[in-house]
């Protein structure tokens, strides 16, 4: 049986379009968070407020990674790739969207890199056994990633429970 591939992986062009439209996504959250108005964003970034609208509705052919960090700047939000390994090699789910890795962020405190994290931390994400990593639920794992280095709940059950998934306990180490 041959697997398929996920249909941002059928071109360069496909792939270049999931990451434009994950950071539009972003744009438009961010909008919707500040009340900042299409006008109000085609002022601060010299343009109409129609190639603004043009661009929020998916008009992305030529929005190199230069124009997504004018976008970013005008709305003072930092872009960041992400390179990852999720054990999905023929990346037959896709990528995962920005979401995700924000909402890990959020919950390590937003630290800057990895020696930001405190101690404990630290310990956790070099002692991590990746035996319970499921090839078949890649945000499934990212949230059990999450759960287990992360020192604090965003609720009572935790973070994986507040967004429908799984999260089983890690075993305790032996003495």
């Amino acid at each position: 049986m041959t697997q398929q591939q996920h249909w941002t992986q059928q071109s360069i062009e496909a792939f270049r379009y999931r990451i434009t439209n994950d950071f539009i996504m972003q744009l438009e959250k961010k909008m919707d968070t500040e009340r900042i108005t299409q006008k109000d964003l085609a002022t601060r970034l010299g343009l109409t407020a129609g190639r603004v609208s043009q661009i929020l509705n998916g008009a992305t052919d030529n929005f190199s990674l230069e124009k997504i960090i004018e976008y970013a700047q005008a709305l003072e939000m930092k872009v960041s790739l992400v390179a990852y390994e999720d054990g999905d090699p023929r990346n037959t789910r896709g990528p995962i969207d920005a979401d995700i890795f924000y909402i890990c962020w959020e919950r390590q405190g937003k630290p800057k890199n990895y020696f930001d994290l405190n101690g404990d931390e630290t310990e956790a994400l070099s002692d991590l056994d990746m035996s319970y990593i499921e090839a078949s639920t890649p945000i499934g794992n990212v949230i059990r990633l999450s759960d287990r280095v992360a020192t604090s709940a965003v609720t009572k059950g935790g973070l994986g429970t507040r967004l429908g998934v799984s999260t089983p306990k890690p075993a305790e180490k032996a003495a």
